[in-house]
């Protein structure tokens, strides 16, 4: 199925539904649905423009669209993120820098939009569900924290925080409030919500030092060896596994069923702490992906 996302946009499913950019307009989107049982694709709204609503004012593309080699034209741009809020509710970001809500049942229509990271167009967005929060980066230093249930102009009440490193390639969240974006420079860096969820505190930073593999010889293409000195790798992703309930927690409440005289051995307690473990994974430029610990 061609899709003409220009290597910026994602695509993304919230249960059987499908947003991806337009199959001829990058600057509109399209919405599929998936049916079983043979998981076949039903484009249910096509191209969808964001300028035919006429309760967003259309801006105008600034100069600063030059930092990802874009246009400058009017209009919103193309569609750089989208995002699930739910099954009925859409979030798209484009290049001028505007977060788009759109609410669709039998039609589609926009609620909720954000001018914050305008003219910068948006290079990170993630729906924070345990939270109801939409985090928002782009190709400044912003990461803005806006109410995902607001309807409107909610530019006013977002929250920006400035992380003073220009470009944010990835975002991501863990269960328990732990920030981590990748920026432009290659760091992996990590932030915590504040109490009232609307700024975020900066709490360590990951980048990663690798043994180069390099060829032994000028000529030779199988015989390689590692290098002893060590390459700054430039990370790329990053990801948090989906935190279980605490094992100390379910065992404290008794909620630890033992069927019969064996099954108590199943959790050992020199392994109990691998179950309060989190997990966070981060992807390099190299190509490999770095499992780490979070404790």
């Amino acid at each position: 199925m061609p899709v003409n996302m220009l290597n910026f946009s994602n695509v993304e499913m919230q249960h059987d539904w499908l947003v991806t950019p337009a199959t001829q307009d990058s600057n509109n989107f399209d919405v599929y649905e998936i049916k079983p049982p043979e998981n076949s694709l039903h484009r249910i709204l096509k191209g969808v423009d964001v300028t035919k609503f006429g309760n967003i004012e259309e801006p105008k593309l600034e100069d600063s669209m030059g930092s990802l080699g874009l246009d400058n034209r009017r209009g919103f741009g193309i569609v750089m993120k989208v995002a699930w809020i739910d099954d009925s509710h859409l979030v798209v970001a484009y290049e001028n820098g505007y977060v788009v809500t759109f609410e669709h049942s039998d039609s589609i229509q926009a609620v909720a939009f954000n001018s914050a990271l305008s003219p910068e167009p948006v290079t990170s967005l993630l729906y924070d569900g345990a939270r109801d929060i939409l985090l928002a980066a782009s190709a400044s230093d912003k990461l803005c924290i806006i109410k995902a249930s607001q309807r409107g102009d909610t530019t006013s009440g977002t929250s920006i925080h400035h992380i003073r490193h220009r470009g944010i390639g990835d975002l991501a969240v863990s269960t328990d409030g732990t920030i981590g974006l990748i920026t432009w420079d290659g760091y992996a860096r990590f932030f915590h919500y504040n109490e009232d969820k609307t700024d975020v505190d900066f709490v360590f930073k990951v980048k990663r030092q690798m043994p180069s593999i390099a060829d032994n010889r000028p000529n030779s293409t199988d015989d390689i060896k590692q290098q002893d000195f060590l390459h700054p790798q430039k990370s790329s992703v990053v990801a948090f596994s989906r935190t279980q309930v605490s094992y100390r927690k379910i065992k404290e409440q008794n909620q630890i069923e033992y069927n019969n005289g064996m099954s108590k051995n199943l959790i050992r307690r020199r392994l109990e702490r691998d179950f309060d473990h989190h997990w966070m994974l981060i992807g390099y430029k190299d190509g490999r992906v770095a499992v780490y610990n979070v404790t």
